[in-house]
């Protein structure tokens, strides 16, 4: 009987077993991850998303190796170090001979919500493109605000090694630069700034990066909006 898949929501990172499923004991269970947005499917061996190939060798790449907890018939699969955020459909499948195939059997789907170190209830990184909404309090800096760039060559691969730029608009003026500026680069196409006191001095804000590699192309833009709540006082 197929059921749903599950995912781990630990409240901390660097954790296990993102990915459960519950099946009889005994079996070989892998699971395949593809882009909801795409279709594209992830290659575990490469750390990216391609088009997906029917050919015998290709089946072993897509197959990311569940192990079972004793004989419980409870199995469990890390997320790849390599995959990044987003929302994933996930196919659990059973090895019915010494290689994998296409007509394996199907034993669960689901999906799996990613921020790049944790499965969590929503995505909590923003991404390239998107148009968030959320609250933080007014002329209180932010230190390592986080932000997640995608090559805008095919809106999919981390974007590394960029030099990025910030603005910001303040209660619906004009856009002008960050007053801090400076970008860090923490991997896998994420960057942090600090969001200055000055910066959060309005009522609502509108972000918007963008990035140019230092070995040529570009990434896709972000924007991004908040409401800023005031503080005791204000």
């Amino acid at each position: 009987m197929k059921q749903n898949i599950k995912y781990g929501w630990k409240g901390e990172t660097n954790v296990a077993g993102e990915i459960a499923a519950d099946a009889s004991s005994s079996l070989v269970l892998y699971s395949q991850i593809r882009n909801r947005t795409s279709g594209f499917i992830f290659n575990i061996s490469s750390g990216q998303f391609e088009t997906y190939s029917s050919a015998s060798g290709n089946q072993a790449a897509y197959a990311l190796s569940m192990s079972e907890q004793g004989s419980c018939g409870h199995y469990v699969g890390n997320a790849p170090s390599t995959l990044p955020a987003g929302v994933f459909d996930i196919t659990c499948r059973q090895r019915v001979n010494a290689w994998y195939a296409e007509t394996d059997s199907l034993v669960a789907n689901g999906e799996l919500q990613w921020n790049t170190s944790v499965a969590v209830p929503l995505s909590n990184l923003p991404a390239s493109g998107v148009i968030s909404e959320v609250r933080m309090t007014r002329g209180v800096m932010v230190q390592n605000f986080g932000i997640f760039l995608k090559s805008s060559a095919d809106h999919l691969t981390n974007f590394t090694s960029g030099n990025v730029s910030g603005q910001i608009a303040r209660d619906g003026g004009l856009f002008g630069a960050l007053q801090s500026g400076g970008f860090t680069e923490t991997g896998l196409g994420s960057y942090v700034v600090t969001l200055t006191s000055g910066d959060l001095l309005a009522n609502t804000v509108r972000l918007y990066f963008s990035a140019n590699g230092i070995s040529g192309g570009t990434s896709d833009p972000l924007t991004l909006s908040f409401v800023l709540q005031r503080s005791s006082g204000q």
